[in-house]
């Protein structure tokens, strides 16, 4: 069924107040299990929550995010690894999020293969979010076997993941961009278009994450950079906010700050 429609299946059958992802190749430090139900206890208002683990959300302190536009900027598209999310389930039924999931999930690349994250901008709406520095699992080691080494098409190198792709990257940045979309009415201006700053530099960022392949593939980094910059620019005017000149010089301004870190 795919693997974000079985995280859907998850959460539907699930029956704890709370539901925490572990991959099947990631195991789980028992002996913190303790702490974190002790935390959720004391802090019934928590709506979501991420634990640490060795190499994702290796946090050195606990921090907690008022409900609200706090902890949607916070959590906005932090949470790309499933193993140490963990979700009030109750309320991820009572948003309907499943049924949000598989209505958008064949259509809109960022729910496709994103759609954890975007079940974190619905729960920070409805309570604190909550980031853990207690050990909570431990990465196994990562799947190799779908790799292989060899030059494609498209500027594409085929030792990359499907997902991994800039055509792949540059259209979950859009079905992102749909997704914010809905909560244009419920956010501060400035928490949108901050959100959009933090969307165009995740982009970029993962897309570094392959960087050498690109390079080894012949295609010049510097071509990347550039198309996802014309896609950060096209992306403003799909933002659902009446943007006057002035904001999108200093929007463009901002997106370009953010795009410099990982252009040399």
């Amino acid at each position: 069924m795919g693997a974000n429609a079985n995280f859907c299946q998850v959460l539907n059958i699930s029956q704890g107040k709370y539901t925490c992802f572990i991959s099947d190749e990631d195991s789980v430090n028992l002996l913190s299990i303790i702490h974190y139900l002790h935390v959720f206890r004391n802090n019934p208002d928590i709506s979501f929550a991420s634990g640490r683990g060795i190499r994702n959300y290796t946090y050195s302190s606990c921090h907690t995010y008022k409900m609200g536009s706090e902890a949607f900027f916070k959590t906005f598209l932090t949470t790309n690894y499933i193993t140490g999310l963990i979700y009030r389930t109750d309320l991820y039924h009572s948003l309907k999020l499943s049924e949000w999931t598989m209505k958008h999930i064949s259509t809109n690349k960022g729910v496709s293969y994103y759609s954890q994250s975007c079940w974190v901008m619905f729960l920070s709406l409805c309570g604190n979010c909550y980031e853990d520095d207690t050990l909570l699992f431990v990465e196994g080691e990562e799947e190799e076997d779908q790799l292989v080494t060899s030059v494609g098409t498209n500027h594409t190198a085929k030792a990359m993941l499907p997902y991994t792709t800039l055509e792949s990257r540059i259209e979950q940045h859009n079905g992102f961009i749909e997704v914010l979309n809905e909560f244009v009415s419920v956010l501060d201006s400035n928490i949108y278009l901050s959100a959009y700053c933090v969307l165009c530099n995740k982009t970029l960022f993962l897309l570094s994450l392959v960087k050498s392949l690109y390079i080894e593939a012949g295609t010049s980094w510097d071509f990347i950079c550039k198309e996802v910059e014309n896609c950060c620019y096209d992306g403003i005017s799909k933002l659902d906010l009446n943007i006057t000149a002035d904001t999108k010089k200093l929007l463009i301004a901002k997106i370009d700050k953010c795009l410099s870190v990982y252009k040399n």
